[in-house]
């Protein structure tokens, strides 16, 4: 057969978008007749779906060899035929399915070869144009109603006048709408749009094809290099290289100053993944007005649709976490596996037992003890935190608090420890207990929030006990746009009695410089240094912070004491206080407190009568 000849072909009746049976037109309609459509028209031949209808009637036509080609087969589909051409790839419940187009022994080896040919140079871009035709509009069945002949040509005219002004006034509230539904410093879609629209273009027969994407973005680096300008102009980049490489079928939106979320129509879960490098290459190639380049650290995180998922939020929770994950672990891009789902889900879960556990106050403060390093006697202790889950047990902080810091709910933990720390050095007061200091841990998110001083105060002027016995640590931290503010805290907070040190110190980015700028009362050397310790190195730079420290006035703590020979040679260097698991591991509160007391007792004399005298 000569090119141009007829050819007849075997439709899939329910393949939608790709392919399915219009009753309205009286054939089939979707991406694959399109495509085909387009080749007929280039190359000649005149394509005919053969006895178009609802019933998939394909097996039976290839066996009869009364059409040329079967479209719109699986491969998990049993269709008889000589050759077969692939068409679209889509991922379902983790697996890649092709759908392919198979030609019997009856189709023209010309035919064959030009539309294999063809469709070798159809493009992803054109195959989404195409989908997005079907996607926009569901097929339906609109019967006709019966047309009334008594009508008159002015009932007539009144009914379209009114129908015209109808529709635009729906015109211009949905402009207004529209305008609302943006974002004004990226152009991109709200969240809330995006999640009204989501059911719309994304339904049963189609959610295989698509995927959400979460772009994070860590803006501190280039805040910090550039300030508020860059880290906005930054974002605003970002968002717009999104808009640029959406394709057909696919939305995007803001989800937060520091993330984005996409919607995309890709099919396999390889070619969404290819798409998202791509794009977060180009955002991480970012330049402002003035030429200067600022280092981002940008991560995305995949999610596939899978046939049940019809709640986007659950999707977008899983996708921004590992986001978030991949960026931690400097990783460009992190799919979203069932494992690292189900990693999520409990994490989600967990999420929602928070508030349950404040109620039934579930979080537990367990201490370490401090002791003095010239006679090793107890003389304060570190608080942790812990929670003792009604399912899962008792969790350590690395179980709760990240993911607490994530979700901005730490500063409650945070309170919530200082409150029940405040209640203990009371009780020990009551007891006769004087000199017992208890150092507590702040999230620096707490610390730089405007009410810490105000919420601090309230809650230490509720107790009764000498403040010099409450001590906070902070975590030394590159500068940033909040460290003014936190030095002013710790300032008023030194001025309202508490004391202030240093935690984790000599590992990270403060230097004595700061200290001098910064009131504080000690520092906590880092448990790294105490490891190190018995290298010359590490022992000249601990004795060199020993004593700059002490030129300074302050008090030198050091964590991580968990042999006796670390515990000799910080005493030669001169330390203050040592702490680790050679001298004690985190205890609950109150076994710490019967400890605590009878030490008091037994160096005092005092009996338990005199004690609670």
């Amino acid at each position: 057969m000569s090119a141009g000849g007829l050819i007849y072909i075997a439709g899939n009746p329910d393949l939608y978008p790709l392919e399915y049976y219009d009753p309205d037109a009286g054939t089939y309609q979707g991406a694959i007749p399109s495509v085909l459509a387009q080749f007929a028209q280039e190359s000649g031949y005149d394509l005919q779906y053969y006895q178009p209808g609802a019933t998939d009637r394909r097996a039976e036509l290839a066996e009869n060899k009364q059409v040329d080609a079967v479209s719109g087969c699986t491969d998990r589909e049993a269709v008889s035929g000589a050759e077969q051409v692939t068409l679209f790839q889509a991922e379902i419940d983790g697996q890649t399915v092709t759908y392919s187009l198979i030609f019997t022994d009856s189709a023209p080896e010309d035919f064959v070869q030009a539309l294999r040919s063809y469709l070798s140079g159809v493009t992803q871009p054109e195959w989404t144009g195409a989908m997005l035709q079907s996607v926009s509009q569901s097929p339906q069945s609109v019967s006709l109603l019966p047309v009334s002949i008594g009508l008159g040509l002015t009932v007539c005219l009144l009914l379209a006048a009114l129908a015209l002004s109808v529709r635009r006034f729906r015109r211009q509230l949905r402009q207004s709408e529209r305008f609302r539904s943006i974002d004004p410093e990226t152009g991109l879609d709200t969240m809330e749009y995006l999640q009204r629209r989501f059911p719309a273009f994304v339904h049963d027969k189609n959610r295989v094809l698509y995927h959400v994407v979460y772009f994070y973005l860590d803006l501190g680096h280039v805040e910090r290099l550039g300030g508020h300008m860059a880290a906005t102009a930054m974002r605003r980049h970002a968002s717009a290289v999104l808009r640029a490489r959406l394709g057909p079928g696919s939305a995007a939106a803001t989800a937060s100053n520091a993330g984005i979320a996409a919607v995309i129509l890709a099919g396999t879960t390889q070619k969404a993944s290819e798409w998202a490098l791509s794009v977060l290459e180009q955002i991480r190639a970012f330049t402002d007005e003035g030429g200067n380049i600022y280092p981002l650290d940008a991560a995305a995180g995949l999610y596939s649709l899978q046939p049940g998922d019809h709640d986007l939020n659950l999707a977008l929770f899983y996708a921004e976490q590992c986001a978030r994950l991949a960026c931690r672990e400097g990783e460009g891009l992190r799919l979203c596996s069932q494992d690292v789902c189900q990693a999520f889900e409990e994490e989600r879960q967990l999420l929602a037992d928070v508030s349950e556990g404040f109620r039934q106050e579930q979080f537990r403060i367990y201490l370490q003890f401090y002791v003095n390093a010239s006679n090793f006697e107890i003389v304060g202790g570190e608080m942790l935190a812990r929670w003792q889950h009604n399912r899962k047990g008792l969790l350590l902080p690395g179980q709760f608090v990240p993911l607490m810091e994530r979700e901005g709910l730490v500063s409650r933990l945070d309170y919530y420890c200082l409150e029940k720390v405040c209640a203990f050095l009371e009780m020990l007061g009551r007891n006769g207990v004087q000199n017992f200091f208890i150092s507590c841990n702040f999230a620096r998110s707490t610390i730089t929030s405007a009410s810490f001083v105000e919420k601090c105060k309230e809650i230490i002027s509720r107790h009764c006990f000498s403040r010099e016995l409450l001590v906070f640590e902070v975590t030394e931290s590159e500068k940033s746009r909040d460290q003014a503010q936190m030095d002013a805290h710790i300032r008023e907070m030194r001025a309202f009695g508490v004391r202030v040190l240093f935690d984790d110190f000599g590992v990270g980015f403060s230097s004595f410089h700061d200290l001098q700028e910064s009131d504080m009362d000690g520092l906590k050397l880092d448990k790294y240094l105490v490891e190190n310790i018995s290298t010359p190195q590490g022992r000249s730079i601990l004795n060199a912070m020993v004593q700059a420290g002490h030129e300074l006035d302050l008090t030198i703590l050091a964590e991580g004491v968990e042999q006796a020979a670390q515990a000799q040679v910080l005493q030669q260097l001169g330390c203050d206080v040592l702490q680790g698991f050679y001298f004690s591991r985190p205890m609950p509160a109150e076994q710490s407190a019967q400890k605590i007391i009878k030490q008091f007792r037994t160096s005092t004399g005092h009996s338990e009568t005199d004690a609670r005298g």
